[in-house]
């Protein structure tokens, strides 16, 4: 799917994201499976199949591996590729690339799931890095921070069974290192220091789902659309993944 937001000349951004495109095919693959919705599951794994051919690039550390790229025109060379870790949602790529036949969408979960790992162990759980031959970098274009992106690391991997992964503690921490009572970090200066915090619901539901603390109910539409999302998600996330992996 392409952007529909409009710069200042008026021009209209075409680029895709690749997390949006994934969430709409797994959205209707389950709709088509799971729902009685007939009639999706091919635009589904045309979706995947796409996601598969445009927006994978091999790890410059290991080539034989494939890194999720944040869209079909991201940035990407043999020796440095941008990533978003938060766009690794494990459990879509693995029942779409089950539902596809396409076994590259597997080993991008897989290799995701190991990437996550090994930024949380070098303490470089941002929103955007690069993945160079030499390791980890900060990105060309964003800053290196914890923030809106990276809050959503936790929910994925809870979402697909993974509560024990070691990006869920360290997102976790993120999170609650150095917070007021009631409130959580939702962004963090390239030092690590506390930028700005929230006390809304769908913020605190994300470290609450890392914990498998019980979460709030509703009320579900407080005026705030992306903390009223997360709050949502979470809820799914813990009834359909839990923790115990």
């Amino acid at each position: 799917m392409a952007w529909s937001r409009r710069h200042e000349d008026g021009r209209i951004d075409w680029h895709n994201a690749t997390d949006g495109d994934l969430f709409r095919a797994w959205a209707l693959l389950r709709a088509d499976r799971d729902s009685g919705w007939t009639g999706h599951r091919d635009k589904a794994l045309a979706i995947a199949r796409d996601i598969a051919e445009l927006c994978l690039a091999s790890d410059p550390r290991a080539p034989a591996e494939w890194l999720l790229l944040p869209g079909a025109e991201a940035r990407r060379a043999p020796a440095r590729v941008l990533f978003n870790p938060s766009y690794i949602m494990p459990r879509a790529l693995r029942e779409l690339g089950d539902a596809s036949g396409d076994p590259r969408l597997l080993r991008a979960a897989d290799h995701g799931e190991t990437v996550l790992a090994e930024l949380a162990a070098a303490g470089r759980l941002w929103n955007w890095v690069d993945v160079a031959a030499s390791g980890f970098l900060p990105p060309k274009e964003h800053r290196a921070t914890w923030g809106y992106d990276a809050l959503r690391i936790p929910l994925y991997l809870v979402w697909s069974g993974r509560g024990r992964h070691p990006a869920v503690a360290a997102a976790l921490k993120n999170l609650e290192a150095g917070a007021q009572p009631g409130h959580v970090i939702v962004t963090r200066a390239e030092d690590g220091r506390p930028e700005t915090q929230s006390d809304r619901p769908g913020f605190l539901a994300l470290g609450d789902a890392a914990r498998c603390a019980d979460l709030p109910g509703g009320p579900w539409d407080t005026g705030d659309y992306y903390s009223d999302t997360l709050l949502a998600l979470c809820h799914l996330a813990l009834r359909e993944g839990g923790c115990a992996a």
